[in-house]
């Protein structure tokens, strides 16, 4: 019998939170449907899955749903919404969904500012092997799993928890991970950082007796954080319980060696790269600990793990010249992303750059413009904001592109549509290496972009 009575349709449907949902109640047994602005992957993965989904919002898509369910990013003036709640249909956020779907599972939520898809994965990924089949929502596409969906049926599920907009807040975990505490998303906080850091105390707070906080002690507010009376706190980080010291970093992955409670278990190795990915494969080992995991079945694990898309994935490598990807949006991961891709050692480093957000480009401004002169060439796009969104902002790209150039520290490229990456990375040579940040539509450029340089490599001279 559905839970929903009836059909259950998700305004933008194509987002990764969403589409992941919609495939779990799919495959639970209801009846879905879906609609977004644009096609793109997830929505074709929906539709071979059975779910219509229709490019384009419209009031009568939601006529006969028995539920309507929207994320942050759908406007209040969506047709679709405005006609549900004009005709009585129960509308609610993808966050009660979610809840909803977790109800008789153990919860593993993890949060911060940065990190948290890498983690997420990689804890679903070490559970799946040691053989408790979990239930995964994570914020990225993972090869194998039906974007963030692994519809495991063991007893944990493990969950990407989004602090951007309080939504975190629904959840009761057994085991939390905090990755780092930043001033990101004020928009949702009035503007307060006071407000996001106690959604953060009120979080921990809410892990059930005799559960785990995992808590980053390098990054200090993290550290800061209470935990209730008869919740394990659970370290990771230089001087924790969970640490990595001697990291050695290449193109190909990492080693270091991992320390539990100042012991050695040895060197580990990894296929990620860069010590902020250290730091997460500390804090998703001690979650599967916190879980019942023995501790030395999981670095074996390491080396075979493949991250999500767009985390520093290698689009293109070959005729010394490289094209990576990566989601990087808020300047600490700009500046993490370029300080790992230096220690792979290219002759040139370029930084494409394509802004998420006006509010968070108008924020942060000095801090995007400090984090990009690690890069030798920079080339920024115009700001990508969500379908729907109105840009109210006093600064826009060409502004970065000047405050960077000002520097004079590193070459600036300014051209108005990322579509233009593709033509620009021709131009690429011998021993450059080329990296896309952003959210938005840069990613789809960036694979062009690696096609093309395939094509060409393959062409009969």
């Amino acid at each position: 019998m559905s839970r929903y009575l009836g059909r259950v349709h998700f305004v933008g449907v194509g987002g990764i939170s969403m589409s992941a949902l919609a495939h779990y109640l799919e495959l639970s047994g209801e009846e879905v449907s879906g609609s977004d602005a644009v096609a793109s992957a997830r929505t074709e993965r929906l539709i071979e899955s059975g779910i219509p989904v229709a490019i384009g919002h419209r009031a009568d898509l939601v006529e006969g749903a028995a539920v309507v369910v929207y994320s942050t990013d759908v406007p209040e003036d969506n047709p679709e919404l405005a006609a549900a709640r004009a005709r009585g249909i129960r509308v609610v956020h993808r966050s009660e969904i979610l809840t909803e779907a977790l109800e008789g599972r153990r919860i593993i939520a993890v949060t911060g500012t940065h990190g948290k898809t890498t983690t997420t994965t990689l804890i679903g990924y070490l559970l799946e092997h040691s053989g408790l089949d979990p239930l995964v929502f994570t914020g990225g596409e993972v090869d194998g799993w039906l974007g963030g969906l692994r519809p495991g049926q063991g007893e944990w599920a493990v969950v990407e928890g989004d602090e951007s907009d309080r939504s975190i807040l629904r959840l009761t975990p057994e085991v939390v991970v905090v990755t780092n505490i930043e001033p990101e998303h004020l928009e949702h906080y009035d503007g307060d950082f006071g407000q996001l850091k106690a959604a953060y105390r009120q979080f921990v707070s809410s892990v059930k007796e005799g559960g785990t906080a995992v808590l980053c002690i390098e990054d200090e507010l993290v550290a800061s954080l209470g935990v209730p009376i008869g919740v394990r706190r659970l370290t990771y980080g230089r001087g924790a319980e969970m640490d990595g010291v001697n990291l050695k970093d290449t193109a190909q992955g990492q080693t270091f060696e991992l320390l539990w409670q100042g012991e050695s278990l040895g060197r580990v190795a990894s296929a990620l790269s860069g010590r902020h990915n250290m730091l997460n494969a500390l804090a998703a080992q001690s979650a599967c600990v916190a879980c019942g995991v023995q501790l030395l079945r999981l670095p074996p694990l390491l080396a075979a793990f493949r991250n999500a898309h767009r985390r520093l994935e290698i689009l293109y490598q070959a005729n010394g010249v490289a094209v990576v990807d990566d989601y990087a949006v808020h300047p600490t991961e700009i500046r993490v992303v370029l300080e790992t891709l230096r220690s792979w050692r290219p002759k040139r480093l370029i930084a494409a750059l394509q802004p998420h957000r006006y509010e968070r480009l108008a924020r942060l401004f000095d801090d995007f413009v400090q984090a990009t002169l690690q890069a030798d060439e920079v080339w920024v796009f115009d700001v990508y904001g969500p379908i729907g969104t109105k840009t109210v902002s006093s600064v826009g790209s060409q502004d970065l592109a000047a405050a960077i150039a000002s520097r004079r520290l590193t070459q600036v490229r300014y051209r108005a549509d990322a579509s233009g990456l593709a033509e620009m990375g021709q131009e690429l040579r011998n021993g450059d290496l080329l990296v896309t940040l952003g959210a938005g539509s840069i990613s789809r450029f960036a694979h062009q972009l690696a096609a093309n340089l395939a094509a060409a490599q393959s062409a009969p001279n």
